[in-house]
């Protein structure tokens, strides 16, 4: 459930909000039932909450399905799972920009503690978007360990690394090469020395730098080009990659 893909027959619905939110129940349902014993997990809902103030993102959801929206989603996809007798199935809440923005991160764990009571949720991905300044080491880690502290997995679940956000660079610099290849080592040192029970994966946003949402993005205001991925436009291995491997020593 994301306010950025809603299909606009639902964005359309005529029907009361009961009857939007039994759409919804049944899409979580189906999807959940289909792919049962087949996906490891699913983030349920995404980026619920608004970037100023903490609050929660007044999308559709919200509207018309009341404050309790995220967890009635992740009420039916547990009910599912176990219905469809998946008992194994992880259920993730996944957000962006929770490192450096304290009030939405507190949202964020408040919603986790709601599901956590229910044993509704199994894990967190932090989407990672960050830049070679930002955030720093000392602001991941405390907010890995704030989910450690809760008991829940952690997924750095989009992680790139962008060398050019205040476009300043015309062309990939030496600096800047090196500068992503520390920050990538060190995310993959901070999730690497997190406990077990508490790991559940890295995933890279991208392959290629020319395939990257990043550069030219309206949505980021980002105006220019940026090199943020494993591999440069040739499919040819970078220094990001090897800070990568040597973040897994």
């Amino acid at each position: 459930v994301w306010h950025n893909s809603v299909p606009q027959w639902l964005k359309d619905f005529s029907g009361t909000d009961a009857e939007f939110k039994a759409e919804v129940k049944k899409y979580i349902t189906d999807v959940v039932t289909h792919y049962a014993g087949k996906i490891k997990s699913w983030d349920v809902v995404n980026e619920a909450v608004d970037d100023n103030g903490g609050t929660m993102r007044n999308t559709i959801f919200l509207q018309r399905m009341g404050a309790n929206y995220v967890k009635d989603c992740f009420q039916w996809a547990r009910d599912a799972a176990i219905a469809a007798g998946d008992n194994s199935l992880l259920l993730f809440y996944n957000d962006y920009a929770t490192s450096t923005n304290v009030l939405k991160q507190d949202k964020v764990f408040s919603i986790v503690d709601d599901l956590k009571a229910s044993n509704l949720i199994d894990g967190i991905g932090f989407q990672m978007h960050n830049n070679y300044l930002n955030p720093t080491r000392a602001q991941i880690e405390a907010d890995f360990n704030k989910a450690v502290a809760k008991g829940v997995k952690i997924h750095v679940s989009e992680l790139d690394i962008q060398v050019n956000q205040s476009n300043d660079i015309s062309t990939f610099t030496n600096e800047r090469r090196l500068a992503q290849k520390e920050k990538y080592k060190e995310i993959v040192q901070l999730y690497n020395a997190l406990p077990a029970v508490n790991k559940y994966a890295i995933t890279i946003w991208g392959m290629k730098d020319n395939e990257s949402w990043i550069p030219f993005s309206a949505e980021l205001n980002h105006p220019g080009n940026d090199w943020p991925l494993l591999y440069d436009s040739n499919f040819a291995i970078k220094s990001s990659h090897t800070g990568f491997l040597e973040g897994l020593d």
